[in-house]
């Protein structure tokens, strides 16, 4: 923990001991099972740190970067399937907090400080890499009742556990991807959202 500060190093020290006491005692089971680290989850949510990204003026822990990377690297030295899924919600916190509308933010990141709920996403397709996202085939539409996706996602961090996913579309109807480029926030129990297969990999 070189170079964090005395308020730093407090709060990576409380992560240390939940993991140790709470999480690492767990992984095991959960990789051998190839389950969701459920119970993980939860731990770090009662603690606050499922809103670790999340900025305090919204309930949240808003930890600058160097602690939270420390909190996410010490977890993963207990848990790396916990360490990467949690860091995944994360980075859909800080979309959410740089793209949202206040409306947004104030809906879904209360959802998490509440209810530990959690942000999945959904990036890749078959024949297309986050690296080449000006080929994205998934679409987005507009509807008169709203929005419409429609495409396939070739893997979704947490397809089994989140409650909502962020997923990267193309605008239909827009050639230009520079305009046409969408991150579209979809609850998992949406009609129409399927999962299909689980991949031996973290998260």
């Amino acid at each position: 923990m070189s170079g964090l500060s005395a308020a730093q190093r407090r709060v990576v020290e409380q992560v240390e001991r939940l993991t140790t006491s709470s999480i690492a005692p767990l992984a095991a089971r959960y990789d051998g099972e190839g389950t969701n680290p459920v119970e993980s989850w939860r731990v770090l949510w009662r603690e606050g740190f499922l809103g670790a990204a999340i900025p305090k003026a919204y309930g949240g822990l808003g930890l600058d970067m160097p602690t939270y990377a420390a909190v996410i690297r010490t977890i993963a030295r207990g848990c790396a399937n916990t360490a990467m899924t949690v860091h995944m919600h994360s980075t859909v916190m800080r979309f959410l907090e740089a793209l949202g509308t206040e409306a947004q933010k104030r809906k879904y990141f209360a959802e998490v400080v509440r209810d530990g709920t959690l942000f999945g996403s959904w990036g890749s397709e078959p024949a297309v890499s986050l690296s080449r996202t000006f080929l994205m085939e998934t679409t987005v539409r507009r509807h008169p009742d709203g929005w419409v996706v429609d495409g396939v996602k070739h893997f979704c961090t947490m397809a089994l556990g989140a409650g909502y996913y962020l997923i990267w579309c193309a605008l239909d109807g827009e050639p230009d991807m520079a305009k046409g480029l969408l991150q579209v926030l979809v609850p998992a129990s949406t009609p129409g959202v399927e999962t299909d297969g689980k991949w031996n990999t973290l998260g």
